[in-house]
Parts: structure tokens; sequence; C-alpha cells
């Protein structure tokens, strides 16, 4: 597993638009859909399972990435951008009891 310093997901209305890595310097795209091509990215039921897809993307794709536990949840160094305010660059996080090997 390599260590990415750093994740970025750009998403909209619970739909994962891109997922990007940032290895040792070098940016790596796992998941890229376009706004206006076919085919549409999955729309999750709620922001907590796309949240969940992101982590499973990373692991399968051979990446994990940084974490810490506050407040009784895990925050992870992943950066959301969401397309309906794209100026802002948002972290959220998961509770513990939700995180399985987190």
């Amino acid at each position: 597993m390599k260590k990415a310093s750093a994740t970025t997901v750009i998403y909209k209305d619970n739909q994962l638009y891109n997922i990007t890595v940032n290895y040792k310097g070098d940016f790596i795209t796992l998941l890229q859909y376009d706004l206006n091509t076919p085919p549409a990215p999955y729309k999750y039921s709620c922001f907590k399972d796309l949240y969940l897809t992101v982590l499973r993307f990373l692991r399968h794709n051979g990446f994990y990435t940084g974490k810490v536990y506050n407040f009784s949840a895990v925050w992870f160094d992943v950066q959301f951008i969401n397309l309906n305010n794209p100026t802002k660059i948002e972290k959220f996080s998961l509770p513990k009891d939700i995180v399985k090997g987190a």
C-alpha cells in the first residue's frame, strides 16, 4: 500500500466526479467523469456512502491516506470540493464505529 499525501474528491449531489491522489508529488487520477458526457456517475443515497466508497476506492487501487482520531470520529486526509460551490474546500469526518479497520 502506498500512502497518498493528499486526496481530492470532486462531487455534486452525492455523485463522485473525480478522485485524485497526490503520491510523491505526482497527481494520479483514480476516477474521472465528465459533467456533460455520459455515462453519469452513480448517485449515492447519502454522503456517508459516497465517503466510504472513496476510502474503498483508494484501498482497491493500492493507496491509503492519513487520518486523525478526534471527537469520537475519524478525520481522513481527504479534501472535498462540491461542484455547487467549487471555491470552498471541505473536510468531513466519519464516526469511528462506521469505519471498519480505520
